[in-house]
């Protein structure tokens, strides 16, 4: 006794009375994928690390924007950003004053070993590293 399945008919060109694909052609199948898999995968991974490092160029120009409009609104701003000791204090600073929202810890550390320094002045640019390597942004 033969099964048959409703709606499945033998296609012109083919000499078998059943449907679906046969091992050969699902393996075929699988091959033709994972090559453009293996194609796809560096290329993803280098958009991911443009990305990473394009918002870490954001959060430094954020922070820098952030210094400026602290020393336009503060009238202290020069005497207090010196008496911090902390790059975590100087950013807890303009959190404070609503010019920068989360945590110092979102900004100091980010994704792709970018870390940023604010050294300096409050009117000196933030300082954009990865891996200790300065980067001009």
């Amino acid at each position: 006794m033969q099964r048959t399945f409703q709606g499945c008919q033998a296609l012109p060109w083919s000499s078998r009375d059943r449907c679906g694909y046969s091992l050969g052609e699902m393996a075929i199948v699988i091959a033709v994928m994972g090559i453009l898999a293996f194609i796809a995968v560096p290329v993803y991974s280098g958009i991911r690390t443009s990305s990473l490092q394009t918002a870490a160029m954001h959060s430094a120009r954020l922070i820098n924007a952030a210094r400026d409009t602290y020393v336009l609104t503060v009238p202290t701003a020069a005497t207090q950003w010196n008496a911090s000791t902390s790059d975590a204090d100087r950013l807890q600073m303009l959190i404070s004053q609503n010019l920068l929202s989360g945590a110092p810890s979102d900004y100091l550390s980010m994704a792709g070993n970018y870390s940023v320094s604010l050294s300096g002045d409050v009117r000196s640019p933030t300082i954009l590293r990865e891996d200790n390597h300065a980067i001009d942004y």
